[in-house]
């Protein structure tokens, strides 16, 4: 069943989404097509033009992604709507991962659209020797990571791309929880889910201070001279207690919403 609604929400929304990514990448090409003519006050009033709103859908694409992905948890499962998706004979876990997951996908997706409007937009030899310029940097930023912690690169590698995919779930989980908690609540609705949200994100921040001072006190004296080892030693543990710190946020944040929409439920 979590795979028909996983088809079921692809289907109702990938209209919203391709329009976007369509737009996106119409915008760069008529950008790169005004660009490429001889300069003229017409070709140059529509250069500036595209470019603008170019601009301007890249950097809202992030928001409006926000803003359907709330819209859509809330008409679907806290409305008055919601009666219609109570008669599917599923739990409230399997709307969640449905959810989650299409919306990851879509979010996927628009970065890989936003990459592909980069390289209309630039696309020539200048472009490929910018973009091997910054393979080259990142490269050795990352080989002389691994050897001042006297580590792998793929390790180092490895934690940034483990935190980031904690901190994109824990904060798809916060999202998910403010906006079922301000749904449920009898008035000022949307007011209770944006307070829900920043004090979430106030604890989740001291929380983190915390533990980042915590164990920088406690590890840092007990390696004694060894400088690279002590270095190595102390920031994986703050990479690796930073990535379980949201990755158990997320896990609780999840329980929580299914938790609350289990009884949303049954109470309908």
């Amino acid at each position: 069943m979590l795979g028909k609604l996983i088809k079921h929400e692809f289907k109702a929304t990938y209209r919203i989404y391709a329009i976007l990514f369509a737009g996106i990448l119409m915008l760069a090409a008529l950008t790169r097509l005004f660009g490429g003519f001889s300069s003229t006050a017409e070709t140059g009033m529509g250069f500036v033009l595209t470019l603008m709103l170019y601009i301007m859908a890249v950097s809202s694409s992030a928001i409006i992604v926000l803003v359907f992905t709330i819209r859509r948890f809330y008409s679907n499962l806290l409305s008055n709507q919601a009666y219609l998706t109570l008669m599917l004979p599923v739990n409230a876990h399997q709307h969640l991962l449905a959810k989650i997951l299409t919306t990851a996908v879509w979010y996927v997706g628009l970065v890989l659209t936003i990459f592909l409007s980069f390289l209309i937009l630039f696309a020539g030899p200048e472009f490929i020797g910018i973009m091997e310029g910054v393979g080259t940097v990142f490269g050795w930023i990352f080989s002389i990571s691994a050897e001042a912690l006297g580590t792998s690169t793929g390790v180092i590698v490895f934690h940034i791309l483990f935190i980031a995919l904690s901190i994109a779930l824990f904060q798809l989980s916060v999202l998910y929880l403010c906006t079922t908690i301000g749904g449920q609540s009898g008035t000022h609705k949307r007011m209770m889910g944006v307070l829900m949200y920043f004090a979430v994100y106030i604890a989740s921040s001291i929380t983190l201070s915390l533990i980042t001072t915590a164990l920088t006190t406690i590890f840092t004296p007990a390696v004694g001279e060894a400088t690279q080892e002590s270095a190595a030693f102390l920031l994986g543990a703050i990479s690796l207690a930073t990535s379980f710190m949201y990755l158990g946020g997320a896990i609780g944040f999840y329980f929580c919403t299914a938790r609350r929409l289990t009884r949303n439920f049954n109470l309908q």
